[in-house]
């Protein structure tokens, strides 16, 4: 999973997120991992042709596909992160009191943490097996012991 602060729930930011995205992996890595972008109806999402298409070039380089409201099964396990990533940002947190350091490192505990759904191997180590290391990296993904996975607000306790 990867996942990034936005610093505003509007589309300028997914805009700027893709293209950090984009420049980062460079353009034929990125249509490689991202072919196919499946996504909630949320009004940051409204302007598919920001993260379908390359602006530079005009190419199309993912395609962006979106779930029907309140059809959270057509997304497949990926709501599964979301009850994990619950674990660590209850619902009741502001996301402006943390950094994307807070989310790398929460990423990392989530991303280590052995599921039965993958033979009890971590999605971690499995993505590492299937995903070019840049893709890894852009959440900074370091491997946590299981035994040392926090999967607990407390990780990111603020003093």
């Amino acid at each position: 999973m990867l996942a990034f602060l936005l610093k505003d729930k509007t589309t300028e930011e997914v805009e700027r997120i893709f293209t950090w995205i984009k420049s980062q992996l460079g353009i034929e890595l990125y249509k490689q991992t991202f072919a196919c972008v499946l996504t909630d109806n949320g009004s940051e999402f409204a302007n598919p042709k920001s993260i379908e298409f390359d602006y530079e070039t005009g190419e199309r380089v993912c395609r962006l596909f979106y779930c029907d409201p309140g059809k959270s099964g057509q997304k497949g396990k990926i709501e599964k992160n979301h009850v994990e990533l619950r674990k660590v940002f209850p619902k009741s947190i502001f996301f402006s009191i943390y950094s994307q350091d807070d989310i790398d490192l929460a990423l990392s505990h989530i991303n280590s943490e052995p599921r039965a759904l993958l033979n009890r191997n971590c999605p971690g180590v499995v993505a590492k097996a299937f995903l070019d290391s840049k893709v890894i990296s852009l959440n900074n993904y370091h491997f946590i012991k299981p035994d040392e996975v926090t999967l607990h607000p407390d990780l990111l306790k603020k003093k």
